[in-house]
């Protein structure tokens, strides 16, 4: 095979088609739930979508493409906050989304290859070569970069990757995959399945944080803890998981033996010792936990992460049954009285700019992120479903991402990061038979 090498060949900005007429949401206010992503996140998150070619000529390819800039024009009308650009009026001021409608940066590229030449069954290095402004991982605040960045890469073959990077600050993934999926299915010709609102007063009006002083200001440090961390997939299918729940004595979701056999096998592979107190961050969706729910359709930030706690020799000893009691109260036990204090200490307590000042690399504890229920390969623009959805962000140590696998069914991939010693232990301790 050649050098892999892309080339753009197309930089536009994409605005709504339409302009924002009503006013009260010219200016969005960030929410806590937003601040806390932009502090203890990557703020520019990648993923990548491999579409393999359906024997199409490259008029067809190219006619899509037009589409899909159009379609992306008339899907901004609804999701109009991604169009603007973060605001700070004065030095301390907390900033807010100007819905300016400066747009969204689309990038569309050439490979020299073929998408058959390639192997995307795990991260690659060359990932990064799909994604416009892949620079931003580490940025700080800025007035003038878009919210979102998207490169649609031509292979030889007629394969394309679609590709875009974020900032977590306005989104999360439940709303990242909300507007994906509107986008493709405008793109076919379809209405918005699930209309986006834009309510982020939320915080203002709801009970559960009247008596909570926001902090004012943000700030961003951003440390590149990647380095030396490799990523690598794990598969679990139905039938691995079906084995995990009957090992976990069957009354647990394929998540959370999922998580289970993952959190103990990473005590095994870091030799912890058995005194050793260690968590599994679990990402979940708030919008139906508030006091007052929020529309399943609400565009932004509602995620927190509920804290599974214990120690190493624990959740060795007692194996699949006891870690995913652990793992499963932790979630069913994080009501509105958890996200309010989640909340009310994040405001008390927001002169550590890093989160990687207290421990998250200290190889000992695991963070969780995405989801097996974003519906991500049901993002079709006209190339049928995704070959494969991939992560293209580096992350540290003990990070793990939770996703569907194309397989369909229940089953689940996992995207560890770990250093490459690490790993090789944590590839023989996650396997089940």
């Amino acid at each position: 095979m050649a050098s892999f090498e892309v080339q753009e060949r197309q930089v536009s900005m994409i605005s709504p088609e339409k302009k924002l007429e009503d006013a009260h949401y010219s200016k969005l206010p960030f929410t806590t739930f937003d601040i806390m992503q932009k502090r203890s996140s990557m703020p520019y998150l990648q993923r990548v979508c491999f579409f393999e070619s359906k024997g199409g000529s490259s008029s067809s390819n190219e006619s899509l493409i037009e589409r899909m800039k159009a379609s992306l024009a008339k899907v901004l009308v609804d999701f109009y906050p991604l169009a603007g650009r973060l605001e700070i009026k004065n030095e301390g001021d907390r900033p807010v989304i100007s819905c300016s409608g400066a747009g969204v940066e689309f990038c569309v590229a050439d490979a020299n290859v073929s998408l058959e030449e390639l192997d995307y069954s795990q991260p690659r290095p060359w990932f990064s070569k799909l994604i416009k402004r892949g620079n931003y991982e580490f940025s700080g605040l800025s007035t003038n970069i878009p919210f979102i960045t998207i490169q649609v890469t031509v292979f030889r073959c007629g394969g394309v990757c679609v590709a875009w990077s974020y900032d977590h600050l306005v989104m999360d993934g439940s709303s990242q995959w909300q507007f994906m999926c509107s986008w493709s299915e405008i793109c076919r010709g379809l209405p918005i399945s699930r209309p986006p609102t834009h309510d982020r007063f939320f915080e203002q009006q709801h009970e559960q944080f009247s008596s909570i002083t926001p902090t004012s200001s943000l700030s961003c440090v951003f440390e590149d803890v990647s380095s030396g961390m490799e990523a690598k997939i794990f598969e679990f299918d139905d039938e691995t998981i079906e084995r995990l729940k009957f090992l976990a004595s069957g009354r647990f979701s394929a998540f959370e033996v999922v998580a289970s056999q993952v959190w103990i096998a990473l005590c095994k592979a870091r030799d912890l010792p058995a005194s050793q107190k260690t968590s599994h961050q679990l990402p979940l969706n708030c919008r139906s936990r508030l006091s007052t729910p929020l529309p399943a359709g609400y565009f932004g930030n509602c995620v927190l992460c509920a804290l599974a706690e214990s120690t190493a020799g624990e959740l060795v000893t007692g194996g699949l049954p006891f870690t995913a009691a652990v793992v499963h109260e932790a979630i069913t036990s994080f009501k509105k009285d958890e996200i309010r204090s989640a909340i009310a200490i994040y405001n008390e307590d927001t002169k550590g700019t890093s989160p990687f000042s207290k421990g998250v690399t200290d190889g000992v504890d695991t963070w969780g992120g995405s989801s097996p229920r974003f519906p991500m390969y049901s993002l079709d623009f006209g190339w049928g479903k995704p070959a494969a959805v991939r992560h293209a962000t580096k992350l540290w140590n003990g990070f793990c991402f939770y996703d569907p696998s194309p397989r369909g069914g229940k089953a689940i991939e996992a995207t560890v990061y770990l250093s490459p010693e690490t790993m090789a232990k944590f590839s023989e301790e996650v396997k089940t038979n």
